[in-house]
Parts: C-alpha cells; structure tokens; sequence
C-alpha cells in the first residue's frame, strides 16, 4: 500500500507532457533575424512547454573560450535559460541588465553546465565565457531555452521567437512532444555576402555603360541619318531647281523661232492687203 502511495506521489510530481496535436512553423525557411512564429492546437487550456536547443562550436584560445549573444528577447519569467559546455573546467555565464551579472559552475568530466530559471522580461546580451581543460581546441555548446504558454479554450496556441540570436544552422524545436529540425538560413545567401554584392554592383556598372555607349551610338547614328537625309533632299531640291530653270530656258529658247515666224507672216498678209489697194 505504501509503495502504492509512492507510485502515485512520484507520478503527479512529474509533469506530463502536453498533448500537441499539430504545428507549423512560419516562415518555412526562417533566416537569421526572423522572428519565427509557432502556433498550432493541444487540448483545451493545457500548458504547452516550448524548447529551442541550438548547438555551436567555439574556438579555445589560450585556455580560454568566449561566444557572445545579443539581443537575447525574454518575453516571460516563466522561462529557463541553460547553457553547457564540453571541455570546460569552469564556466561563466553573464546577462547584461546595466552590469555584467554572472552565474558560474565548475565541470564535471570536462562538461560544465550553468542554467537560470524566471529571468525577467527584457532583452539582453549573454556572454558565454569559460576555462578549457588542458589541451583543449574548442568547447562544444548546447544552449536550451525554454518557456510554457496556456492554449485558449479551443486548445489553440502561439508563440513567437525571434531568431537573432541563433547562429545559422540548424536548431531544434520541441512543442509539448513534438520535436522538428529547423534550418537557420544566413542573411548572406538572402542579400549576399559584401564580395557578392561588390561583384553584382560591378556587373551593374558595366551593364550600365554598356546601355550608355549603345545610347550613345544610337543618337550618333540618327544625326548622321538625319544630315545625310537633309543633305539629300537639299541637292534634290538644287537639282530640282536647276531642271527646273534649264527647262524654262529650253522652252523659252523654242518659243522664240515660233514668235520670230508668226511676226513674218503678218508682215506678209500685211504686204498683200496694200498690194489688192
């Protein structure tokens, strides 16, 4: 009977994981700095836990190794923030909220993990700072965050998550039992990196004075078509005027023997007529 009590003791201490019926992720294909939304539908009222876990790899320089986070959005206290480091000896984990406040954990078989539940609601930056063990070249991170929400009567549920944070990559999300891999896309490959830009500015350039030199030629063109159409029309005008005045000449020239013969032939009726008298 006792054992029985512990059973069922043990069993309502642990919380259940909410039944998720579905979700979707928007946008698709996020890239960094996109704030993705998550909505989807559990059962009426019932608390839906949200997790992004996302991994990265950071160099050790000199024993030491250090990655910053900026922009850190914390939109309830009802969250927890965990961060942990392979071959680490000590880690630090500071919040920025005025000073650097920072929280530490010594490693146990090289991993060191600090974590902080009900942070405040702001925005901060994290450093993430530690001691590496001795020979190390770099610690692998694994940053969990966390936070539960209530779905409405109908069991629907949202939640936004704004990326920035998040390093490129791929990241891990997890709503009430159901976990899906997320790839976060580089602004890079959505606007291009400095040298892509530099290169299509350049192509631009010269597509530019390109279009320039053709304009350039075209108008040459039209002005050398429209002198040698005026020029044209110019000698076609002189020659025009030039027939023109040797064919008055030519008529003049032959109208002249026709009046010469009709001025004869009056003198000759005239000469007739006084002989009849």
């Amino acid at each position: 009977m006792v054992r029985y009590l512990v059973f069922i003791i043990l069993m309502l201490a642990i919380p259940a994981s909410a039944s998720v019926n579905t979700f979707d992720i928007h946008p698709s294909h996020p890239h960094q700095g996109d704030t993705v939304v998550i909505e989807g539908y559990a059962d009426p009222n019932e608390d839906v836990p949200i997790t992004v876990i996302f991994k990265l790899r950071v160099p050790v320089e000199r024993g030491e190794f250090e990655y910053y986070l900026y922009d850190v959005n914390i939109p309830t206290s009802n969250n927890r923030f965990t961060v942990s480091a392979t071959n680490c000896e000590k880690l630090d984990v500071s919040v920025k909220i005025l000073i650097w406040l920072t929280k530490s954990s010594e490693g146990s078989g090289g991993t060191a993990t600090v974590s902080q539940s009900h942070v405040p609601p702001g925005t901060y930056d994290v450093r993430i700072k530690g001691d590496a063990v001795e020979g190390a070249s770099y610690s692998d991170l694994t940053i969990t965050a966390w936070t539960s929400l209530e779905a409405d009567s109908s069991g629907y549920f949202t939640y936004s998550y704004n990326t920035k944070p998040i390093p490129p990559g791929t990241f891990e999300l997890r709503v009430g039992g159901m976990t899906r891999t997320v790839t976060l896309e580089s602004v890079e490959t959505l606007f291009g990196s400095e040298e892509q830009k530099s290169e299509q500015k350049k192509e631009e350039i010269v597509v530019e004075t390109n279009q320039t030199n053709i304009t350039v030629e075209t108008a040459n063109l039209t002005e050398a078509y429209v002198n040698e159409t005026n020029m044209n029309n110019t000698s076609q005008i002189a020659e025009g005027g030039k027939a023109e005045s040797e064919s008055e000449t030519e008529n003049k020239k032959s109208a002249l023997p026709i009046e010469g013969a009709l001025s004869v032939v009056a003198i000759l009726m005239t000469y007739l007529v006084l002989r009849r008298l």
